[in-house]
């Protein structure tokens, strides 16, 4: 039997059959507009992609542009900026999933 010929039952996928792709992909788009968690979660994956690409042509643009020192220097900054960011959230990003959906004065307390 060829690997071709292997069809893995559709139940075990989710209801997607890889045995006819473009109906796969059909369903797939049907999912996807339907859904409304699906495609944010894909929207935020490919928004995440982009910007790691954008990063990573910045890096090289500046790399090309000023010193080592200089790039150095813009990394560090970035990076302190980066922690104090992070630890003067102290859990309010966390408290605001939880505490927020059962508050009765939302749109006070936001």
């Amino acid at each position: 039997m060829l690997a071709s010929e292997i069809a893995i039952p559709a139940s075990e996928l989710g209801g997607f059959s890889l045995r006819f792709p473009e109906l796969a992909i059909a369903k797939l788009y049907q999912h996807f507009t339907s859904d409304s968690l699906f495609r944010n979660s894909m929207y935020l994956m490919l928004s995440t992609a982009i910007q790691a690409l954008f990063g990573f042509f910045f890096w090289i643009i500046n790399a090309r542009l000023f010193t080592a020192t200089e790039v150095g220097l813009a990394t560090t900054i970035i990076s302190i900026v980066t922690l104090i960011t992070s630890l003067s959230l102290l859990g309010f990003n966390a408290g605001l999933v939880r505490y927020l959906p059962t508050s009765k004065e939302k749109n006070i307390k936001m």
